[in-house]
C-alpha cells in the first residue's frame, strides 16, 4: 500500500485503541504478543499539535521518551491540519511511560509555538497493521541524502544536524542510537575518511556503531556527550578529533588531553590543536569562543572606541550600565613616561593600595563616577585600531567577556602606550544595545623600539576596525561561518562556501556581496536549499 494512504485506512478488524482511560496493566497482559513483535505496526494519533513542524513535534515526544526508543515512520497530519499521525512498532517500554504520564507528553516552550495548550494529547492503536501489508524504506533516501552530504575531495561526510536535512522523507534523529546504528551502517560503503556529527544531541558513542576502518577525523562537536566513558573509539584508527561543545569538556586541560588520549591512542589534533610532541599549537591573533558574536565584537568596538577618542566622552554615559565597575593598572616599566604617571595615579595596583590605603578610591562605580573620571583624570586618546587583537572568551544569551589588546597614545604626547582592556556585556534584553557591566583597564609604556611600528597608516574610526578580521582559524571555524551564511541566506554549503571564499572569509561583506548578486538575479535556482 503507498504510503500516503497506509496512516488513514481501517485500521485491522483485530486492533485495539490505548488511551488515559484504558487498564494498561489488563492490556499489556491480553495482547503482550502484539506489543512484543516486530511485523506489527502500531499507530499513534498527537493531538493539541497547532501548527508546528513534523520535527519539532516528534523530536519533543522523542525527549520524553529517553533513554528509551521510539522509531517514529510514515508520519503525516490529517486535512485539517489538527492531529498528526505516525507508525512504530516493538514500543511496549515506550507506550508504558506515555500511560504512566495520562498519554501526555509536554511542550518544551508554549510560547515559542504560540499554541495554547501546553500538553500532546496521544492515543495508540495496537495492530493498526502489519509489516506484510506495508513494509518502510527508508534505505533508498538515506542513501541518497548520505551521498549529497559526501564532500569531495576530502571525503568528508557531513551529518551536522542530519534530522533536520529537507531532503529526509522520514525523521531520523542521530540521537535515537538505533537510527544512528543504521545510518552509520549506511555510511560505511561510502567509506568516508572524516565524519562530521556536530549538532546531533548525542550522548554516546557506542561500540554497537560501525565506523569503516579508513575513517581518521571525528568531529562530535555541539552535542550531549558527558564524559569519556560515554566513547568507545579506541578500536579506531582516528587521527583527528573535535570535542568543542560537549559537557565532558569542563574540566582543566590535561585532564582533557589525556582522557582524549586514551580515548583515541593515535590522536594528533585535539580540536584543531596539535598534540605532537616539539610542535606550537596555532596562535591565533583574534579568537572567538562562538562566531555568533562576530558582529556584536566589531560593532561593540567601533562604537566605543569612537567615542573614547572623540572630544566629548558624555556619549558614554549611554553604553554603561547603571551599577558598571571600572578599575584600572599599570604595569611597571623601566622607561619613565608622564603618560603612565597619569594612570599610576588611578592605578588599583595591590603595592600601591597597600601603601596608601587607597583601595575603595581605586575603584569607581556608577555610570556618572565612571564619566567623571573620563572627562576630568584620563587625557583624550587616540588608539591605533591597526594594532588591536580582540578575544571572545565567553558568551552567552545575556552576557560576554570581551578582552582587547593595542595601543594608544595622547593627541598632544608622542609617548605611545599599550593597553589591554576587558568588557563585561549584558545583552540580555537586546544584543544590539548591549551594557558594560565591567571594564578593566590595564596600561604599560610601549619599548621605544617598537613605538615606529604603529600609527604608520592613516585611519579612521568612523570605519569598521577591519584590521580585527575575525578570520576563522581552522576547518570548524570556516565551517561555522559557512552554515551561518546558510541559514542567512538559504544558499547551499557549496555556493556558501564559494561567496564567503570570495569575500575571504568575511560574513558581513560576504552578506553585502550576496545581496548584491541577489537583486541582479545572480544565482541559478538550483543555488538555494528547496
Amino acid at each position: 500500500m503507498e504510503r500516503s494512504n497506509i496512516i488513514f485506512q481501517l485500521p485491522s478488524p483485530a486492533s485495539i485503541c490505548v488511551d488515559e482511560s484504558s487498564d494498561i496493566n489488563e492490556i499489556f497482559t491480553k495482547y503482550n504478543h502484539f506489543l512484543a513483535s516486530s511485523n506489527i505496526w502500531h499507530r499513534f494519533e498527537v493531538t493539541n499539535i497547532g501548527n508546528m513542524h513534523r520535527n519539532v513535534i516528534l523530536k519533543t515526544i522523542l525527549d520524553y521518551m529517553s533513554p528509551l526508543e521510539l522509531i517514529p515512520v510514515c508520519y503525516a497530519k490529517d486535512k485539517n491540519a489538527e492531529k498528526c499521525f505516525f507508525l512504530a512498532r516493538r514500543c511496549k517500554t515506550a507506550i508504558r511511560k506515555l500511560a504512566s504520564n495520562d498519554f501526555m507528553v509536554e511542550y518544551p516552550d508554549t510560547k515559542k509555538t504560540g499554541v495554547k495548550q501546553s500538553f500532546f494529547k496521544i492515543r495508540v492503536v495496537l495492530n493498526f497493521s502489519n509489516t506484510e501489508e506495508f513494509t518502510v524504506d527508508i534505505l533508498t533516501n538515506v542513501l541518497m541524502v548520505l551521498q549529497k552530504r559526501m564532500k569531495y575531495p576530502e571525503k568528508y561526510l557531513d551529518l551536522d544536524n542530519f534530522a533536520d536535512d529537507p531532503d529526509l522523507t522520514e525523521y531520523c534523529p542521530l540521537s535515537q542510537p538505533r537510527i544512528a546504528l543504521f545510518v552509520l551502517n549506511v555510511a560505511k560503503t561510502l567509506r568516508p575518511l572524516g565524519i562530521i556529527l556536530s549538532n546531533n544531541d548525542l550522548t554516546k558513542i557506542c561500540n554497537r556503531f560501525v565506523f569503516n576502518s579508513e575513517l581518521r577525523k571525528l568531529d562530535l562537536s555541539h552535542n550531549q556527550i558527558q564524559s569519556f566513558n560515554s566513547m568507545v573509539l579506541k578500536h579506531l584508527n582516528i587521527t583527528d578529533l573535535t570535542l568543542t561543545g560537549n559537557p565532558l569538556c569542563n574540566c582543566d586541560q590535561e585532564t582533557y588531553v589525556k582522557n582524549a588520549l586514551e580515548a583515541c591512542p593515535r590522536l594528533e589534533l585535539l580540536d584543531g590543536i596539535s598534540l605532537r610532541r616539539g610542535e606550537f599549537p596555532t596562535v591565533q591573533k583574534n579568537f572567538l569562543c562562538s562566531i555568533d558574536g562576530y558582529d556584536l565584537v566589531n560593532q561593540f568596538l567601533q562604537h566605543f572606541f569612537t567615542v573614547y577618542d572623540s572630544g566629548d566622552r558624555s556619549t558614554l554615559l549611554k553604553l554603561y550600565n547603571p551599577l558598571a565597575v571600572f578599575s584600572c593598572a599599570t604595569s611597571p616599566s623601566g622607561v619613565y613616561s608622564a603618560s603612565l604617571d597619569r594612570y599610576h595615579a588611578l592605578s588599583r595596583n595591590l603595592m600601591k593600595t597597600a601603601e596608601d590605603g587607597s583601595k575603595s578610591k581605586s575603584i569607581y562605580n556608577g555610570i556618572f563616577e565612571i564619566y567623571n573620571l573620563f572627562a576630568n583624570n584620563i587625557p583624550l586618546t587616540q588608539h591605533d585600531p591597526y594594532s588591536f587583537t580582540a578575544d571572545l572568551v565567553y558568551r552567552t544569551n545575556k552576557c560576554s567577556i570581551l578582552s582587547v589588546t593595542g595601543v594608544f597614545r595622547e593627541p598632544s604626547n608622542s609617548d605611545v602606550l599599550g593597553f589591554m582592556r576587558t568588557f563585561v556585556l549584558d545583552h540580555s534584553y537586546d544584543e544590539s544595545k548591549c551594557s558594560i557591566l565591567n571594564d578593566q583597564l590595564n596600561v604599560y609604556k610601549v619599548p621605544v623600539f617598537r613605538e615606529s611600528q604603529y600609527f604608520v597608516t592613516p585611519h579612521s574610526m568612523s570605519d569598521p576596525l577591519k584590521e580585527i578580521q575575525l578570520l576563522p582559524q581552522k576547518e570548524s571555524d570556516t565551517q561555522d561561518l559557512v552554515r551561518t551564511l546558510c541559514r542567512i541566506t538559504s544558499l547551499r554549503e557549496d555556493w556558501a562556501r564559494q561567496c564567503l571564499e570570495n569575500c575571504h572569509f568575511h560574513l558581513k561583506t560576504a552578506l553585502e556581496f550576496f545581496v548584491s548578486l541577489y537583486q541582479e538575479d545572480k544565482f541559478p535556482k538550483h543555488a538555494f536549499v528547496k
